[in-house]
């Protein structure tokens, strides 16, 4: 279980760092344009660093932890390896339909995740869920349960979120 501790405090970790450089960028307007500069041009990059980091921890979870995964959590996977190989080639071939694209899928990445994640905020609401039609692990399961709010679906969710920015200010890069 220590890896699932690892994982959950490296998410609340990242928030509460996301929340800092907000109140950073608030605070110190003339410094929020350096980052925005790095991040148009260091975007693929990040996404893909972010990407793969998102990518191991799913896999991880399944095949060491051996939490067996529901049909919301395999999407998500899925979703995510495509966005990283769009990525990949966005960054080879330097060409922003291949960003675009990787766009549209983190989009949908980011909202089965919080789809997934209001399922486990809320099984009631689940019980005739996108998820029984298949059978299987039910996606109200919570496998990971920390500081009262972080689950595997959160951790997606974060996933997606963080991929956001950085794809979306690459695509501004002149």
């Amino acid at each position: 279980m220590w890896l699932s501790q690892l994982f959950t405090v490296s998410i609340l970790a990242t928030h509460v760092s996301v929340l800092l450089l907000i109140l950073y960028v608030v605070l110190h307007k003339d410094q929020a344009q350096k980052i925005i500069t790095q991040l148009k041009e260091k975007g693929i990059i990040s996404a893909i660093i972010i990407a793969v980091g998102g990518l191991a921890g799913s896999l991880l979870y399944s095949y060491v932890v051996q939490f067996q995964a529901c049909i919301l959590c395999y999407i998500q996977r899925y979703i995510l390896i495509v966005c990283l190989v769009m990525l990949v080639v966005a960054y080879k071939t330097n060409k922003k339909i291949w960003t675009h694209a990787a766009l549209i899928v983190t989009v949908v990445g980011f909202t089965v995740a919080l789809y997934n994640s209001w399922l486990q905020w809320f099984p009631l609401a689940g019980a005739n869920s996108f998820c029984n039609t298949f059978g299987g692990v039910s996606c109200s399961i919570r496998h990971v349960y920390a500081f009262g709010y972080i689950t595997i679906p959160v951790m997606s969710l974060t996933v997606f979120a963080l991929l956001l920015p950085p794809i979306i200010l690459s695509l501004k890069k002149s």
